[in-house]
């Protein structure tokens, strides 16, 4: 395999014939020292203590949905948003005296845990819109809630409660008992 070396003896360049682009490689720690299989000493550095970063990239690569935005500080987020989620599943992955989960369990059961939440408070608002009936024909009644006849106090509305049939206005449905 052909090395290059430059003049300051800390860039390698590595062309492979099955390569198109060489390969520079920088470092202020190993010199342009070949070892005894032909190879500079950085090369097997790398190899030796490739990893952290490397492996980081690959497993997050593995569920990136590469999202096409135009907006750089999106990607960013994105890219914060799935080293968390790889850095909790490796937590977890230590920490667990259960069977592990697969990543995609693991992913799944994060957004279903964070989602829950949001999904029961929206569910009750839909319930409760749906309690409110709008009237078909043009007659309005009185709200039950915020009407009172004996004080002489007459609101109408064309919505009522499907429970109890009595007129109603959609911001009065939380203080409705039927």
């Amino acid at each position: 395999m052909p090395f290059t070396l430059d003049k300051d003896k800390s860039c390698f360049a590595v062309s492979r014939p099955q390569q198109k682009k060489p390969v520079t490689l920088v470092s202020t720690y190993y010199n342009a020292i070949d070892t005894l299989n032909g190879k500079p000493r950085i090369i097997g550095a790398y190899n030796t203590f490739m990893g952290g970063v490397d492996l980081s990239d690959q497993l997050i690569g593995a569920y990136n949905d590469h999202r096409k935005c135009s907006k750089v500080w999106k990607k960013i987020i994105y890219h914060i948003f799935h080293r968390i989620m790889l850095n909790a599943y490796i937590l977890y992955s230590h920490n667990t005296s259960l069977p592990v989960m697969s990543r995609l369990q693991f992913n799944q059961s994060v957004i279903e845990s964070l989602a829950s939440a949001h999904l029961i408070h929206r569910s009750g608002n839909v319930n409760r819109q749906a309690r409110v009936k709008k009237n078909d024909s043009r007659k309005e009644r009185d709200c039950v809630v915020c009407s009172d006849r004996k004080r002489n106090i007459r609101k109408r509305s064309r919505t009522f409660c499907a429970q109890c049939t009595r007129g109603l206005h959609a911001a009065c449905l939380q203080r409705h008992e039927c």
